[in-house]
């Protein structure tokens, strides 16, 4: 059973990317860290869509969106890290570096 099974029925498509990169995580750990970073930005455009207290922003990559105040104001500072380790894994592991399951990136 996936820790993401909440997802299925509501959110399918989110479900298979994120129960996709669960599988990965120790196996396949850039792989997966790709795949949770391509989830999170599909939930985060997901609220700018359907929630009318978000104003999409001009610039609508991933971390314009989570920066802007709209979004940071409905988080606690350690969610907001957390999502932005999620990012920032996923970017690196995009861009060829090495992911590890014990080494987070450093929060910028």
């Amino acid at each position: 059973m996936s820790n993401f099974s909440f997802l299925q029925t509501g959110f399918p498509e989110l479900f298979a990317e994120a129960s996709e990169a669960e599988k990965y995580t120790l196996t396949a750990p850039k792989y997966a860290a790709i795949l949770c970073r391509s989830a999170l930005e599909r939930a985060v455009s997901w609220l700018y869509e359907n929630d009318n207290d978000f104003t999409l922003p001009h610039d609508t990559k991933l971390s314009a969106l989570m920066y802007d105040q709209g979004f940071r104001s409905i988080m606690t500072q350690r969610m907001f890290q957390e999502i932005n380790v999620v990012r920032l894994c996923g970017n690196n592991a995009a861009h060829g570096k090495n992911v590890s399951q014990s080494e987070p990136p450093l929060l910028t």
